[in-house]
């Protein structure tokens, strides 16, 4: 959700392809809800969030993907695409981060 944050890292890592990192990391690394260890780390609505995003991570990144991602993160922040997936995940975090009721 961090645009910064994925600058930094691009400059912090130079030998990395960031927007295919940035791909990656999501796919391979974060979004497994068909593990109980998963399921049980969130609330059913933060499960929902993090569905909602995925969905729209699948769709924007397919369309992003057809172009061949970019050559840099600089380019990824230029696309339309991207734009919507940083508003998704902004949107995500806001739900992890909202207290819980109880």
């Amino acid at each position: 959700a961090d645009t910064e944050q994925q600058r930094e890292y691009e400059q912090s890592v130079p030998i990395a392809h960031v927007p295919t990192e940035l791909f990656c990391m999501w796919f391979d690394d974060m979004y497994h809800p068909s593990y109980a260890t998963f399921r049980a780390a969130f609330s059913l609505a933060e499960q929902q969030a993090l569905a909602d995003f995925h969905t729209l991570y699948s769709v924007a990144g397919d369309e992003l993907k057809s172009r061949g991602i970019g050559k840099s993160v600089v380019w990824l922040h230029a696309q339309p695409e991207w734009a919507r997936i940083v508003e998704g995940a902004g949107s995500a975090l806001r739900t992890l981060e909202a207290p819980t009721p109880g």
